[in-house]
């Protein structure tokens, strides 16, 4: 489906988006730009092995070793605007690849979960308690984040089905 056109293809006819407030076919696509800037110079890794190590003051040394880094990222969101109403809409590609990125992040909560074990067998087996208590908080999360993330993919995925409906003719 290529939305751009603002058109599809179908049993060789040619359909048009409609605007889902006023049925107006007069769209535009908008792209807008979010740009993110993030800056880190701390290695946790670092800093969790030399705490582990020395102790609180090892926390110190994830800082050691390590240049400050920046990252720039660009976030691209596809829209259409209603040229009669003024109605802005996601675009439906746009809606399609959300949805895809949280069934991905889903099919990911598993393997933390793993390691959330293997540290409550690694604190239970070296009996540190530090360990346990991360290996225990990491999977309460991840139980949490699981009916989270469900429930967050139906929605989007109604909220398509529902724009869909409303923007083909």
């Amino acid at each position: 489906m290529n939305e751009f056109n603002n058109r599809k293809q179908q049993n060789g006819e040619t359909k048009r988006l409609k605007c889902p407030s006023c049925n107006s076919t007069n769209l535009q696509y908008v792209t807008e730009t979010e740009t993110n800037v993030d800056t880190s110079g701390y290695s946790v890794s670092k800093g969790f092995l030399s705490y582990l190590i020395l102790g609180q003051l090892g926390l110190l040394f994830g800082n050691f070793g390590k240049s400050q880094k920046t990252t720039v990222t660009d976030e691209h969101k596809h829209f259409w605007v209603c040229s009669d109403c003024g109605c802005k809409f996601p675009a439906l590609e746009d809606l399609e690849q959300e949805i895809q990125k949280k069934k991905n992040a889903l099919k990911g909560v598993g393997s933390i979960f793993v390691c959330c074990l293997i540290l409550v067998i690694m604190g239970i087996l070296i009996d540190y308690s530090l360990l346990k208590i991360m290996g225990i908080g990491c999977a309460i999360f991840t139980v949490i984040l699981v009916p989270l993330l469900k429930r967050e993919i139906k929605t989007k995925e109604s909220e398509y089905a529902e724009l869909e409906q409303k923007v083909k003719m």
